[in-house]
C-alpha cells in the first residue's frame, strides 16, 4: 500500500511540474492574444473548471457534501 501511495505522489508531482513548465507555451503560440487574456483563460481553467471536474470525479456524493456544508465555508 505504501508503494502505491508513493507512486501516486510521484506521478502527481511530475504532472504538476510538467503543467507548471508548460504554461508559457500558449503565450508563444498565440501571438494574437494579449497576455492578460491568456492569464484570464488559465485562471478560469486552473481555479474553477479543473478543480470542479476533479472534485466531481473524486468526491463521492459531492452534491450532498456541498449542500450539507455551511454556506460560510463555501
Amino acid at each position: 500500500m505504501s508503494h502505491q501511495i508513493e507512486a501516486s505522489a510521484l506521478i502527481l508531482i511530475a504532472t504538476a511540474g510538467a503543467m507548471q513548465a508548460s504554461f508559457p507555451v500558449p503565450m508563444k503560440l498565440n501571438a494574437r492574444w494579449e497576455w492578460e487574456n491568456i492569464w484570464l483563460a488559465f485562471g478560469c481553467l486552473g481555479f474553477v473548471i479543473l478543480p470542479g471536474i476533479l472534485a466531481g470525479l473524486t468526491v463521492p456524493h459531492l452534491g450532498e457534501v456541498l449542500r450539507s456544508s455551511p454556506s460560510g465555508s463555501l
